[in-house]
């Protein structure tokens, strides 16, 4: 069997990376209109860890905390004979655009909210709004624009170990010339 040539392990050495990083970058970006995306995927995690902490209040207490008491119930006694808390680590904070989070509640049900970007309910950008009973519905997108490229590149990064084999047929199959 003859020796596969240098030059050919260089390219092959260099293939692999490439391909990482090919894939790294076609992996899709989250609402390719900026850090919009990531602030609503950053909202949401927050109203769910301030709903988990809304279900242990009303665990301990028996209701949820009204509208006048808010999201500051969870972190300070409101006079509640058998509040049990705090529920939450660290004071309550601002949505990621630096706005509070509206609090409603009846006792029996709650809603967080933040308004998104525009910073008004419904407004123009309505599907920027992120609340606590809409988390089912999709609050982002991905654009998966370099598809093909990234399949391509995912199959040359875990095609490596089989590379040796493929340069080895190539090279029979091609044999360099010699002068």
């Amino acid at each position: 069997m003859r020796a596969v040539s240098g030059f050919s392990w260089l390219i092959a050495a260099s293939f692999q990376p490439m391909c990482l990083v090919v894939m790294i970058v076609s992996a899709g970006e989250i609402d390719s209109g900026g850090d919009r995306g990531f602030r609503q995927i950053a909202a949401r995690v927050q109203i769910r860890a301030y709903s988990a902490a809304l279900s242990t209040y009303r665990q301990d207490v028996g209701e949820f905390p009204t509208t006048e008491q808010g999201l500051v119930a969870l972190r300070l006694n409101p006079g509640i004979d058998r509040w049990n808390g705090p529920y939450v680590r660290k004071d309550i904070c601002a949505d990621p655009w630096g706005r509070p989070y509206i609090y409603r509640s009846d006792r029996r049900d709650f809603e967080i909210l933040s308004l998104g970007l525009d910073g008004k309910p419904g407004g123009k950008n309505a599907s920027a709004d992120v609340s606590s009973r809409r988390f089912n519905a999709p609050q982002y997108r991905v654009n998966y624009g370099w598809g093909a490229i990234g399949v391509i590149s995912a199959a040359g990064f875990f095609g490596y170990p089989f590379l040796p084999l493929l340069l080895r047929r190539l090279n029979a199959k091609w044999p360099a010339r010699r002068s």
